[in-house]
């Protein structure tokens, strides 16, 4: 890297190392990242002023993918504290709006996958209070999805506590009230990873009116959290969910038959890929009419389990 640097004038570098290739269209820094070369990166940083720095950090390649995101997605963390170490507060914000072209998810989606508070700390500290709660409400251009959706639907009680701790009571209860693409909430997403722990931490950081309000989210196929959980056959949260109802016409309707599904208007409009179903054929609305009943006929025999066990 040293003898290519030598050999080149100012221009010629910076014009070679921005130059997008291989398969990913990445730049020699992006690569650089990916593979976890830190010596390499801190070099090219070393050899531009810091204006041609900021203008290597921002450069989208053919993915949509900046730096930041590369080294989010490859988790190198010695590289990510480099860039926060480098960059004006103002510009780490922008760095961490980016979003790749693929999924749409921003640097902070990749980053509480990891479930490391650590890192979660590093990211949040340069921003102000607004930034940072600007950040958690953005949503991947795929689900729909917030980073709290993420962390939920990963099973991280760690990092959904930690998003908890670092907003304010009612920002807390905006984020749970963002719906992703299939209107589903954080808690949909909890009650389908069937981590207990989320959900009763989500439970306990509001009220029971907000609760209830949270409780009786419908996504746009009718399914509220409980049938989220009866579908992927976690009976525990399940018997959790209702435990945490006393008013009882509302535990009747959050226990009721489903109503009957209609005929879809659209061959792609259903959740399959939302619920773990493959599509048995793309062009029938008939089998996916059919196939949405076999998918409520599993919900209510999980509940009617439930209740024949007590709850």
């Amino acid at each position: 890297m040293e003898v290519i640097f030598d050999a080149l004038n100012g221009d010629q570098w910076v014009e070679m190392i921005s130059e997008e290739s291989g398969d990913d269209l990445r730049t020699a820094l992006q690569v650089a990242i990916e593979f976890g070369q830190t010596e390499i990166v801190q070099f090219i940083k070393n050899s531009l002023d810091e204006h041609q720095w900021h203008e290597q950090l921002t450069i989208e390649t053919g993915l949509g993918d900046t730096a930041l995101y590369v080294a989010t997605e490859a988790v190198m963390l010695e590289i990510i504290k480099l860039i926060l170490d480098s960059t004006s507060n103002e510009l780490w914000y922008e760095l961490l709006q980016f979003a790749e072209e693929t999924q749409g998810s921003t640097p902070l989606h990749k980053i509480v996958r990891w479930n490391h508070i650590d890192t979660l700390n590093m990211v949040k500290k340069p921003l102000t209070d607004e930034l940072w709660f600007y950040l958690l409400k953005l949503e991947d251009l795929h689900h729909r999805a917030t980073p709290l959706h993420y962390a939920a639907a990963c099973g991280f009680s760690d990092t959904v506590q930690f998003i908890q701790n670092s907003v304010t009571e009612d920002q807390w209860h905006h984020l749970l009230m963002i719906d992703c693409g299939n209107v589903r909430t954080p808690l949909h997403a909890a009650a389908g990873t069937g981590v207990i722990k989320i959900i009763q931490l989500i439970k306990d950081s509001i009220t029971l009116d907000r609760w209830y309000e949270l409780l009786e989210v419908n996504d746009e196929y009718g399914y509220t959290a409980v049938h989220t959980a009866a579908l992927h056959s976690h009976e525990a949260v399940i018997h959790m969910l209702k435990r945490t109802i006393t008013d009882h016409e509302l535990q009747i309707n959050l226990f009721a038959p489903l109503p009957p599904k209609q005929p879809l208007t659209l061959a792609n409009d259903w959740p399959y890929m939302y619920y773990g179903y493959s599509d048995p054929d793309e062009h029938g609305r008939a089998d996916k009419l059919i196939e949405m009943h076999r998918i409520d006929a599993k919900i209510e025999k999980a509940i009617h389990s439930c209740s024949k066990t007590g709850m």
